[in-house]
């Protein structure tokens, strides 16, 4: 395969932005295909691609290029050298391109790969806390499933159109599509494509939400008789979902904390054709003011994302153990806040899309053993491994507000 400049160019800038600028990989991407309109489709998927993957296997190339963490552009072209040796065959002859010794790179590779933090390209504190969390056999099980690529999954807006009139029209334009057992809106399309340019997402007939995230509106087991708020509804994926499910009845609020998230969550709900969600921001005035008056709360804390690794690699590396702590502390102080918002036999979902037990199941166990937490129940609860399920990691749990 002939690689060229123009290419390799912008494989460099999306690096360069997500290493050194802490752009997330995606918003790099974003970048340099807003830069680069005149690239075809083929372009734009060999450099999204080597993007993830490189982030995906960073400390292994980090290794293997004496970079030391330490992202100069030579660093940044020995990276990109070492992913073109061992993902293509290019006969490429570009003069920022490094020249190693093939034999030993292979003999290095090969040595560094029999320890897990470089085979998976993780860092030491993740993988110590996982081993920690989980247990190092259901570890490692979870750490290579999650350096797969993330399948592209559909939410079919029932609110426009059917499952089976979406599949048709994607199908006419070359698009195929594969329904996916338990999730009655999801759709996986079988061969990744631009599915942004598509008429049909301009006209609001599909989201794209991951198979495991889909699960959370129908777990809240809403009606239209209920007054519903997703606390922390960010961008608005599952207050959408809710919507659709409620057929564009009832009432939703849908909170965050940041602003430019609820202006993202309406523009959506305007493609989606969606009327029934209000939004606002959260604050202590909000709780005050809106205390035990939701029957459906759900609260979808911030997480680490480590159940979600491989839609989302560079989240490895953005993170470290205090920050994790700050995590913890953080979702506890939310699940204590925002419970006072539940009425009484009301219910309450948390949420997070991560494996660990200390973001899940612990903190449950911490709220309902204090003060905020001694009126609830569980009543269910959900893990999803990306091991077993072949999509995100979740957890959900179902609490009942005793009278």
């Amino acid at each position: 395969m002939k690689l060229h400049y123009n290419l390799l160019h912008g494989l460099f800038d999306c690096l360069n932005n997500t290493l050194n600028n802490k752009y997330y990989a995606h918003k790099s991407i974003e970048l340099i295909f807003k830069k680069s309109k005149k690239w075809g489709s083929r372009d734009r998927s060999f450099v999204a691609e080597a993007t993830y993957d490189i982030i995906r296997y960073l400390r292994l190339y980090d290794k293997l290029s004496n970079s030391n963490y330490s992202y100069t552009k030579k660093n940044i072209w020995k990276i990109i050298s070492l992913w073109i040796y061992f993902n293509i065959d290019s006969k490429t002859n570009f003069e920022k391109l490094w020249v190693f010794n093939k034999e030993e790179i292979n003999k290095a590779k090969n040595i560094l790969e029999k320890k897990r933090v470089y085979r998976e390209s993780i860092p030491d504190w993740i993988d110590e806390l996982a081993i920690e969390e989980i247990g190092e056999k259901k570890w490692e099980k979870e750490i290579s499933s999650m350096n797969n690529k993330a399948d592209l999954v559909l939410r079919v807006n029932t609110l426009k159109t059917t499952k089976k009139n979406l599949i048709k029209k994607l199908y006419n334009q070359n698009i195929h599509c594969e329904e996916i057992p338990d999730r009655p809106n999801a759709l996986k399309v079988i061969k990744r494509v631009n599915i942004f340019k598509t008429i049909e997402f301009k006209l609001g007939f599909f989201e794209l939400q991951d198979a495991s995230s889909q699960l959370v509106a129908e777990f809240l087991d809403v009606n239209t008789k209920h007054k519903i708020l997703d606390a922390c509804a960010g961008a608005g994926g599952k207050a959408l979902h809710i919507a659709s499910l409620l057929n564009n009845k009832g009432n939703i609020i849908a909170t965050d904390i940041h602003e430019f998230k609820l202006k993202e969550l309406k523009k959506r709900a305007r493609r989606n054709g969606i009327h029934n969600i209000t939004t606002k921001i959260i604050d202590n005035k909000f709780i005050k003011k809106n205390k035990e008056k939701f029957d459906r709360v759900l609260i979808d804390v911030p997480c680490s994302g480590f159940g979600v690794i491989r839609r989302n690699p560079d989240s490895k590396w953005k993170l470290n153990r205090k920050d994790f702590n700050r995590i913890l502390n953080n979702q506890i102080n939310i699940l204590n806040n925002y419970s006072k918002l539940v009425s009484d036999n009301g219910i309450m979902v948390y949420v997070t899309c991560s494996i660990f037990p200390s973001e899940n199941e612990k903190q449950i166990a911490l709220f309902l053993n204090n003060e905020f937490g001694k009126n609830f129940k569980i009543i269910e609860e959900k893990k999803i491994s990306p091991h077993d399920s072949g999509y995100d990691g979740f957890y959900l749990a179902k609490l009942k507000k005793k009278c």
